[in-house]
């Protein structure tokens, strides 16, 4: 019974050095082990032609790496030289960035860690606009539609560029949402007077932007059958108020002359003699 209190004695007086000195119950030191690196493949990196890339950064980097990280590209596994890797992050020169395949090395005394990554050069945007209409395209760049009220008008943006550009819509300067689930096409199901005047496409990515924009018309049907088109001139309120004002100032401008005609004879005959 004594023997089995001192056993007890012994492995509490055990567990508080444990405690005491900040190590987990049950854990002694961390063992040594291979790197890891982390994502093991970032995908595909876009990058400008003939410019140092340094944004090339993993999510977790561990281990003692015993032996300076080794990086390759190409399907030869050509050796790159000029490179730097601090902490997470590697960073390559510009002469050594080129469109391929890139693997990353990270070796201690006890394994190898291997991330891959592909760089990509960036393509400068480009656009096309074509408008559909019955199975038929109509190259739409810089040029005019008329439609009449009540038509549909399917706009479609043929974009390029690396990576895709992300395409934005105007309509007389202002930002409009085309489709919900595809930027590149805008749909009106039936078109109405406000909806003439001009229109933008913007593509843009890292590479540049590019615009180009085209003119909707739309008229509409009169009863006899003629059709009222679109101004992108002045409406026709604005056109009336001008009349009215034009002329109420000719009406002041002959009520003065009438009002002040001697006085303007006595200045006259004064100014002559």
């Amino acid at each position: 019974m004594w023997l089995g209190h001192r056993v007890f004695d012994c492995a509490v007086i055990l567990l508080g050095l444990q405690v005491s000195a900040g190590l987990p119950t049950g854990e002694g030191t961390h063992k040594p082990g291979p790197p890891t690196i982390l994502p093991s493949s970032l995908g595909k990196i876009f990058v400008r032609k003939g410019e140092a890339v340094d944004t090339i950064c993993f999510q977790k980097v561990t281990g003692n790496i015993t032996f300076p990280p080794t990086v390759t590209r190409g399907k030869k596994n050509k050796t790159v030289n000029d490179f730097s890797f601090k902490g997470r992050c590697l960073n390559i020169s510009e002469k050594d960035v080129k469109q391929q395949q890139y693997v990353i090395s990270l070796i201690n005394d006890y394994g190898k860690a291997v991330a891959t990554f592909r760089l990509i050069y960036f393509e400068a945007p480009g656009i096309s606009l074509y408008l559909r209409n019955n199975s038929k395209s109509l190259l739409l760049n810089s040029q005019e539609v008329r439609l009449t009220s009540g038509d549909s008008m399917d706009v479609h943006c043929n974009r390029t560029g690396t990576p895709p550009p992300n395409v934005t819509w105007y309509h007389d300067g202002k930002v409009i949402q085309p489709l919900q689930y595809d930027s590149s096409r805008l749909f009106i199901a039936r078109v109405v007077i406000s909806d003439a005047g001009l229109y933008t496409v913007e593509a843009r990515n890292g590479k540049g932007v590019v615009w180009t924009n085209f003119t909707v018309h739309v008229s509409r049907e009169r009863a006899d059958g003629s059709k009222e088109e679109s101004s992108s001139g002045l409406p026709m309120w604005a056109i009336f108020v001008l009349v009215i004002c034009i002329l109420l100032v000719c009406l002041a401008g002959v009520i003065a002359f009438f009002l002040y005609r001697k006085s303007l004879y006595t200045f006259v005959v004064c100014t002559l003699h």
